[in-house]
């Protein structure tokens, strides 16, 4: 049987990198998950498409809030 475990994704300065949010829609199929939407910050609507490629493990979209690039928030 396989196994799945969690893993923290690393990005580099200047990789895309949607916002936190919540609510949101996601789906997987081939080979990429795909985030439709959600609520940014509890007051602001999201209508945003982001794609995470899970073979080279980056984001890839312009979503409303990050702009094209950006740094991850350190937590």
């Amino acid at each position: 049987m396989e196994k799945s475990c969690w893993s923290q994704i690393e990005c580099k300065e200047g990789d895309y990198w949607p916002c936190a949010r919540s609510g949101h829609t996601t789906v997987v199929w081939k080979g990429k998950m795909y985030i439709f939407g959600g609520i940014y910050e509890l007051t602001k609507e999201l209508n945003d498409l982001v794609c995470f490629d899970l073979s080279c493990m980056k984001f890839t979209g312009n979503d409303e809030q990050s702009g094209t690039n950006m740094s991850p928030s350190k937590s």
